[in-house]
């Protein structure tokens, strides 16, 4: 049976579906592109878009992947339903060609037109995305709409493989292990691991050869393709925990701890289960009551309401002014180490007479070799503020390329420090731009650190430090402002792979308590962050 005669079988059997599903293409390009052109005239700045992309990572295009598995089911049930239901698959496993030549013409043929509905769309919005964005974002939107293949034929080749098996067992088993396999697969998110789904792909193809010789009564006995069910297991139960944990991370700290300037010690409250709480410090339990009263500069708004502020500890007044003021919380989570999909930062411009930091209209892109600034307006580049940004950090020493690039992307903020960049050396700069004036400064790192894996920028009124830094050794510093001196903060057993912590700050102490979800400890430091008292809790 040759190539045209099949083709033509199975034109006839797929033309209508594959015709709605082209219909549907277009009707659902057409129609991303009329959100997408509204989504960018209904905000200002359009930059803001730019921002929810890169930064959010909320691609507008995300929901489109379903239209691909879709298809992917679609194609299957018309191509091999009526097969199955009208047992024309044992005819076809009899025909003069070798079987695994036979079952190959049929896949590619579903597969040319799966393809083709999946490009069609892929191409309608990338070309909307092209129209919109930089080169950078249209080069994610390509690449996505590449992975999007990996979900669509998983669903067509798995359920493929399960409308033609025979066994019941077997055929419940390719029907779940395609859905998971598929839904899995449906990611915000693909980087270059993800391309093992191509292999999984091949090994569910041939699940299709099994399900045709289970019609014979027979069955595939290669030992490569038995391994390949463990494996598509182990896969689905990697890929499945990772999602899940992403998807649902721990809701709450098993405690929280605070200090008590009344007390002079640790207080905690262990979050149970079913919301049972405990309250107390290492030796003492106490109720509710007596936990918010330990801690003033916690739950100061219920003082002020019940009018008992200012209050006076150690012969010091403090009222609701200055406990305010005095308040900062700073996060450090490992997710956070990821960067950006789109290394695309807006490039905030704050005038001295304006209070107010208005959202930019010029976006920074992180190259191999230099540095890039967008026109948010027209996606075009801003060549005189591209060539100004590059001869600053020339100017500055900066050794391309650049490894990392941290900074707050709001402009909900009373100030902007710009952003902190790794070059190729290790060494860190400090790129600003305010009153239409680019500056650049590198920063003068401790002879002990040797490499700063994270930053987390802090621009708070308080304006005591630019925020904290993270070394390779796991050591945590603070970066004062404004001279950049480096503040190790000594934090024992702190791992930045696997722990997480949080800076507190009250009128009199910073707190950093952090946890593994095994242990959970506190550090204390006075105002000049020299080590006070440390505890731990289980």
């Amino acid at each position: 049976m040759h190539w045209r005669a099949i083709f033509r079988k199975e034109w006839i059997k797929l033309r209508w579906a594959v015709l709605g599903l082209v219909i549907f293409a277009v009707g659902l390009g057409a129609f991303f592109w009329f959100r997408l052109d509204l989504a960018f005239k209904s905000v200002e700045p359009e930059s803001m878009m730019w921002y929810r992309f890169a930064q959010l990572e909320d691609k507008p295009y995300a929901s489109c992947i379903w239209f691909a598995v879709f298809s992917g089911v679609i194609l299957a049930l018309v191509q091999f339903l009526p097969e199955a239901i009208r047992n024309r698959v044992r005819i076809l496993t009899h025909l003069p060609v070798p079987l695994p030549g036979l079952v190959a013409r049929h896949l590619c043929i579903g597969s040319f037109f799966l393809a083709l509905v999946c490009g069609l769309l892929g191409s309608l919005i990338v070309f909307s995305v092209s129209r919109m964005y930089p080169a950078e974002v249209v080069q994610v939107a390509v690449k996505d709409v590449l992975f999007w293949l990996i979900p669509a034929f998983g669903m067509y080749l798995g359920l493929s493989g399960a409308i033609i098996e025979q066994k019941d067992g077997k055929r419940v088993v390719r029907l779940l292990g395609a859905v998971v396999f598929s839904v899995l697969f449906v990611k915000e998110r693909y980087e270059s691991v993800d391309l093992v789904g191509v292999v999984a792909l091949l090994w569910l193809a041939w699940g299709v050869y099994d399900g045709f010789l289970s019609v014979k009564t027979k069955t595939l006995t290669n030992p490569v393709y038995l391994s390949g069910y463990l494996l598509l297991a182990l896969l689905i139960g990697v890929m499945g925990t990772h999602a899940w944990k992403r998807q649902f991370p721990q809701a709450e700290e098993k405690f929280y701890i605070f200090y008590s300037p009344l007390l002079s010690t640790f207080v905690y409250q262990k979050n149970g289960i079913g919301h049972q709480f405990e309250y107390g410090t290492q030796s003492v339990r106490f109720d509710k009551a007596a936990y918010e009263a330990a801690l003033p500069f916690v739950f100061w708004k219920n003082l002020d309401i019940q009018g008992k502020l200012p209050i006076v500890i150690e012969d010091e007044v403090f009222d609701k002014d200055r406990i305010q003021s005095s308040r900062l919380s700073l996060q450090y989570d490992f997710d956070m180490i990821r960067s950006p999909e789109v290394q695309l930062y807006p490039f905030f411009n704050p005038q001295s007479h304006v209070g107010v930091i208005p959202f930019p209209e010029e976006s920074l892109v992180v190259k191999k070799d230099h540095m890039r600034v967008y026109d948010c307006d027209t996606a075009d580049i801003n060549l005189p503020l591209t060539q100004e940004v590059n001869q600053v950090l020339q100017n500055a020493g900066l050794s391309f390329p650049i490894q990392d690039i941290w900074g707050k992307t709001t402009n909900m903020k009373p100030y902007d420090w710009g952003y902190f960049i790794k070059d190729q050396k290790g060494a860190l700069f400090n790129l600003r731009r305010q009153n239409d004036a680019v500056t650049a400064t590198r920063l003068p790192l401790p002879g002990d650190v040797k490499d700063v894996v994270f930053m987390r920028i802090s621009e708070n009124k308080q304006q005591n430090f630019y925020g904290y830094a993270i070394t390779d050794d796991s050591r945590v510093f603070l970066v004062a402002y404004p001279d950049y001196t480096f503040i190790p903060l000594k934090l024992h057993d702190f791992n930045y792979k696997t722990v997480r912590f949080q800076l507190l700050s009250d009128p009199l102490h910073y707190l950093v308590r952090y946890d593994n979800d095994h242990w959970y400890r506190a550090t204390l430091f006075d105002k000049t962050y020299h080590f006070l008292l440390e505890s731990e809790f289980r």
